[in-house]
């Protein structure tokens, strides 16, 4: 799991944003000190992971139970690995209703 942040003002045009932040729960307070200690518009991965880390926030698991069972889940109906593409499976036959399953985050449930 990833978080981002983006923080404009529209007076100074100035910037500060993260994107793809792990670990880290606090992205708007992140992406705040990237625009007040930085030189940068945008942080992104592994980099704005560590510069989060040198500026004092803890690092901390993103999941919580239901995201936990969301995974299992997706995991245990061997769903292929793209997790952008929704799969629709016919469940009345040629053409019929079309339910989508296989996705990652929101899963169709019967």
């Amino acid at each position: 799991m990833s978080r981002y942040y983006t923080l404009f003002f529209s007076e100074t045009a100035n910037v500060g944003a993260v994107a793809g932040l792990r670990r880290i729960k606090p992205a708007m307070s992140v992406a705040r000190r990237v625009l007040d200690n930085t030189h940068h518009s945008i942080l992104v991965g592994d980099l704005a992971t560590d510069f989060a880390v040198q500026m004092g926030f803890a690092e901390e698991s993103l999941s919580t139970n239901r995201t936990q069972e969301i995974w299992e889940d997706w995991k245990a109906r061997n769903c292929q690995p793209n997790f952008w593409t929704v799969h629709y499976v016919d469940i009345d036959g040629e053409n019929g209703r079309f339910h989508a399953v296989c996705m990652f985050l929101f899963p169709y449930r019967t």
